[in-house]
Parts: C-alpha cells; sequence; structure tokens
C-alpha cells in the first residue's frame, strides 16, 4: 500500500497547483494612464478565456476592442485608434498589485510614446 501513496500524494499536489493561480480580469475595470503629460480615463469591461483576454473599453473617443493576454500575474493589454488620420496601437504591459489593481507601462506605436497606467477592479 506505501508505495501507491507517493504516486497519489504528487497527483494530487499536482492537481491542485493550477487551481491555485486564480488571478482573473474578467469583470469590470477603470483605467487611468498619463502619457506625455495627458490624462486618460477608460471604463473597460473584460473577458477571459484561458490566458486570453477580450473586451471593450469606453472614454471621451468612444469605444475601443481590447485584445491581451494574462500570464501568471503578467498583464498585456492593447488596442487600435486613430489620432489625426494616424492608426495608433496603445499597449498596456504591467502585472498585478493585488487582486483589483494593475500597475505598469504604456507605449504609443508607431509613436514610441511611453507612459504608465493604472488599472482598478470596479465593484
Amino acid at each position: 500500500m506505501r508505495p501507491l501513496l507517493l504516486p497519489v500524494l504528487l497527483f494530487a499536489v499536482a492537481a491542485i497547483a493550477p487551481a491555485a493561480d486564480t488571478t482573473s480580469l474578467a469583470g469590470k475595470w477603470n483605467l487611468h494612464s498619463s502619457i506625455s503629460g495627458y490624462e486618460g480615463d477608460l471604463a473597460c469591461t473584460f473577458t477571459q478565456t484561458g490566458n486570453d483576454i477580450g473586451g471593450t473599453c469606453k472614454g471621451e473617443q468612444g469605444d475601443v476592442s481590447v485584445t491581451g493576454k494574462l500570464e501568471d500575474s503578467k498583464v498585456t493589454l492593447q488596442y487600435k485608434t486613430e489620432y489625426n488620420g494616424d492608426e495608433l496601437t496603445i499597449i498596456y504591459k504591467g502585472k498585478f498589485d493585488s487582486d483589483s489593481k494593475i500597475t505598469g507601462g504604456v507605449t504609443v506605436d508607431p509613436m514610441g510614446v511611453e507612459g504608465e497606467f493604472t488599472a482598478t477592479q470596479s465593484k
């Protein structure tokens, strides 16, 4: 009986380990960014399937469709927008500070302008 106990315990630990990572972006979030002295706020609703993020953010310029990834506690989000007739890609890269707060950097491509952002989960 004892030789069988070790494989059963190892299997149980392996099955439980992924369940401990419960970090999720699913739900409503407020995203505040500061890019080259310009402040901006978005009200976002995200869905999550595995590590893939999707959703919509609403701001002063209208709605944008957001895609992204969640790996461990690291988050990458992006969306396309237009400024003076030029297409821009806004890329957010950050990590969870807690279950309800993400902080990190934001880049505006192809301009290469950078800034910071904070996302907090809405209740």
